[in-house]
């Protein structure tokens, strides 16, 4: 089976249509998606918090990806906590301003990882062409759909690339 992004598939169909071989493509969340980038652009810089699935990862990625290990931060709190009960009371700030250390634009951000509002706030200057949020029907990323004003914004609704889980998901894609 080929590696695929877990997001929606018209997504995926749109992404298929506008991306180069010559992208660079900064991502917060590693999985299908890194590899599936991974055959069609020239960079895949992507930040992973888990460090179990960073060490999968990093055994099969190519070597066109650059796999950052980036851990929560358990001694502090502020505007970078996650809310998912795995890593609750944990910030990630180093996380999500883990693109801060790079200077040249990317031509692609995808944000599927944790503290997703912070992270599109680190992105909003970082990208060229396409900044992707995946499930974006979740309310608690809301706030970050004003950071992206006035971008062009394409909104693709329906099935993920994994299959029916009997849900309807939103997968947000803005153009600069």
């Amino acid at each position: 089976m080929k590696a695929m992004p877990w997001i929606v598939n018209g997504a995926v169909e749109f992404m298929e249509s506008n991306i180069k071989p010559t992208d660079h493509v900064f991502e917060w969340g590693s999985g299908g998606s890194t590899l599936w980038l991974a055959e069609r652009v020239e960079l895949v810089i992507s930040v992973e918090h888990d460090k179990g699935w960073y060490d999968k990862m990093e055994a099969i990625v190519p070597d066109n990806v650059a796999l950052l290990y980036v851990p929560p931060d358990n001694d502090v709190v502020n505007e970078y906590m996650s809310k998912s009960c795995d890593v609750l009371g944990k910030s990630f700030k180093d996380y999500a301003t883990a693109i801060d250390d790079f200077n040249p634009p990317f031509d692609w951000v995808l944000v599927d990882g944790r503290a997703r509002v912070k992270c599109i706030e680190h992105a909003v200057n970082k990208f060229d062409k396409f900044l992707l949020l995946d499930n974006s029907e979740r309310a608690e990323y809301f706030e970050a759909f004003s950071l992206m004003s006035p971008s062009e914004c394409y909104i693709f609704r329906g099935d993920l690339t994994t299959g029916y889980d009997g849900k309807i998901h939103e997968t947000r894609i803005w153009a600069k």
